[in-house]
């Protein structure tokens, strides 16, 4: 591919991206609000811990979209996305005050908690996808829509019960969340969510087999595992051909990246001589929707339906500039380096599970932007997750000694 289109000067005054505004996401954005409100009047002030390199970074990645802001070819819309955003690292630290004794015993209680409010946002996407059309769902899959993504909150149930099915949580709620999730990832026909949760589940199993449980656990297991892999082979017997013709998107090529290389080379390409970015909200998807035809001869593109880079890192270096795109991939990669270097020690803990979603949320950031838009809900569980995790560092030598 020899390179990206260059921009038309003259699509840059216009947007023809429409962002439809209904009653679903302006309850979102109220109860995201008044979170921030109730954040604030009962914030914990018994968290005093040290800064440190994620404080760093995290005012850097601000600061750089706060700049670009102002630089913004459209500042209120831009000032609006910065303020939530700024919501979400207030999330942050407002959860490190209120975990600040995060230990073994209740983060199971806190992995409980996440798994019981994704399912109830679940079983409400299932509600309206028998009663409505099309706002949850599409003719090939179910989504979720601006409720909840189907993509992010089924496989982190899915991980969560099966972790749960060897504790003494393991009952009838977690049995019905376990087999729920696996049957609606499965209906999602997204390949970055079926490989991302075999590769964690995976990873889950040699937690489970690495660990002395004892016989009478492991035997539940075998069980589970047993009913898990007879459903999937049934089902895969059954519509296999259909199956891969809507994870290739009916393309010759089941490995095609659909077009997010085109878009990479060109995000990368419209940044190079820019050091701050165009503002949230009123970057990628102010101008990129309007290249129509500038991308036939790479084999085309449907440029008028794409509203984000379709990767987190590419999406914040749109918004905020380079200094943004470096703090996000560094707040990404060091609780990796932790996991990697404290193995031994994090798989024999409860905590082991928590980094296994942090990977989950940093495979999907590769393939989806949702993480780094405020209105999605996946931008909180990031920012949670990550603190939480930022909490475990902290106090590695009292948690994991």
């Amino acid at each position: 591919m020899s390179g990206p289109p260059a921009i038309r000067k003259s699509t840059e005054r216009f947007n023809i991206e429409f962002v439809g505004i209904d009653s679903w996401l302006i309850l979102q954005i109220g109860a995201y609000l008044l979170s921030f409100y109730l954040m604030i009047k009962y914030y914990n002030k018994i968290n005093n811990n040290k800064k440190d390199i994620f404080d760093f970074l995290i005012f850097f990645n601000f600061l750089s979209l706060l700049i670009s802001c102002f630089l913004s070819n459209n500042f209120v819309i831009s000032l609006a996305y910065t303020f939530l955003y700024f919501i979400g690292m207030y999330l942050y630290y407002y959860f490190k005050g209120i975990y600040y004794d995060l230990n073994e015993k209740n983060i199971l209680e806190i992995y409980i908690l996440i798994r019981n409010v994704f399912f109830s946002l679940l079983i409400l996407v299932l509600f309206f996808n028998f009663f409505t059309e099309d706002y949850v769902s599409t003719e090939t899959r179910i989504h979720g829509g601006r409720i909840a993504n189907l993509l992010i909150i089924c496989p982190i149930i899915f991980l969560i019960s099966l972790y749960l099915t060897t504790t003494t949580k393991n009952n009838v709620l977690n049995k019905l969340c376990l087999i729920t999730s696996l049957i609606i990832i499965f209906f999602a026909y997204s390949r970055s969510t079926w490989w991302s949760t075999i590769f964690l589940t995976v990873l889950l199993y040699f937690k489970i087999l690495f660990i002395d449980y004892k016989k009478k656990e492991k035997q539940k297991l075998k069980f589970y595992t047993i009913v898990i892999i007879l459903i999937l082979i049934l089902i895969l017997f059954l519509n296999f051909s259909e199956i891969l013709f809507i994870l290739s998107r009916g393309q010759e090529d089941p490995f095609s990246t659909s077009g997010r290389n085109i878009i990479a080379a060109w995000v990368i390409e419209y940044m190079n001589d820019r050091l701050f970015g165009l503002g949230l909200g009123t970057g990628f998807k102010r101008i990129f929707p309007t290249l129509i035809g500038n991308f036939d001869n790479l084999g085309g593109l449907e440029v008028e339906k794409i509203g984000t880079a379709h990767n987190a890192y590419l999406e914040i270096l749109m918004s905020g500039g380079w200094f943004s795109f470096f703090c996000f991939i560094f707040l990404s990669v060091l609780p990796i380096m932790f996991f990697v270097r404290n193995f031994k020690k994090i798989i024999r803990s409860n905590f082991y599970l928590l980094f296994l979603i942090f990977i989950f949320l940093i495979m999907n950031n590769m393939v989806n932007a949702s993480s780094t838009i405020p209105s999605y809900l996946t931008f909180s569980i990031f920012w949670v997750t990550l603190s939480a995790i930022n909490l475990l560092i902290y106090q590695q030598n009292k948690i994991l000694s």
